[in-house]
């Protein structure tokens, strides 16, 4: 079962890829019935992720490690780094122990987060997200991948959406925010340093995707009237990828 969970998740590469973001909601690929479940088991056990409040999200689906989620709250209070982290692989459980779904859930951490800071980062996803020529149709099937989706709501009715490739190479700018997702990752639980190494990663966000530093702090960001969703997608395996942090995989 577990080789067949693995052939299930790890396709093989193609030599000409080019990592375009697939629109929609759908945390997975929707062609089987097992991804459709898969999707409704993510949702379910870590609905945390899912509420109105949520304004960015990046879910991470690996294929042999159990599934996590950051993403920025917006309150009355002010801004806050939320992550979560599934307390057991739900693909495998889904899959292969069925018995162990009912005990799975999501274990919640944050930390405030200043309103610039937060501007940025949703400038960020918006500006990947919302280009119109990041979206197409990726022939490539990708090699021990896993998926990243990706959300951003951060402004009144919008509602980007979609998952993509990733890899260090891919064309759509899924890469800079994908890096600051993992810095994410290590600022909600307060490790030492990650503060610093976020405003880092941003900084190198920002010049790469040739977004104006700051250029959000001049939009209001008032909660949206609909619910939103956001996918990151797979992702080939490589050596740098190790040097993520905690909870990636190659």
């Amino acid at each position: 079962m577990r080789l067949a969970m693995v052939a299930l998740m790890i396709p093989l590469a193609h030599a000409s890829a080019r990592d375009y973001i697939t629109r929609g909601d759908a945390l997975f690929d929707q062609s089987l019935p097992v991804f459709r479940r898969y999707d409704r088991q993510v949702k379910q056990i870590l609905h945390r992720a899912w509420k109105r409040d949520v304004i960015v999200r990046a879910v991470h689906l690996p294929p042999l490690d159990p599934e996590w989620i950051v993403g920025i709250i917006r309150s009355p209070s002010g801004y806050r780094v939320f992550r979560i982290d599934a307390s057991y692989f739900i693909w495998q459980a889904l899959l292969d122990e069925k018995q162990k779904l009912p005990s799975i859930h999501g274990v919640y951490r944050d930390r405030p987060l200043d309103e610039a800071s937060a501007l940025q980062i949703a400038a960020l996803w918006r500006a990947v997200l919302g280009a119109p020529q990041n979206y197409g149709k990726d022939p490539t099937i990708y090699g021990d991948s896993s998926k990243f989706h990706f959300f951003v709501g951060a402004l009144p009715r919008e509602h980007l959406a979609g998952w993509t490739s990733y890899m260090f190479v891919d064309h759509s700018g899924a890469t800079e925010i994908c890096m600051i997702a993992h810095k994410l990752y290590d600022y909600a639980t307060r490790k030492p340093g990650s503060q610093g190494k976020l405003q880092q990663q941003i900084r190198r966000a920002e010049r790469n995707l040739h977004v104006q530093p700051r250029s959000a702090s001049n939009k209001s960001l008032q909660p949206t009237a609909t619910r939103c969703a956001f996918t990151f997608s797979m992702i080939k395996t490589i050596p740098e990828i190790f040097s993520l942090g905690a909870g990636s995989r190659g």
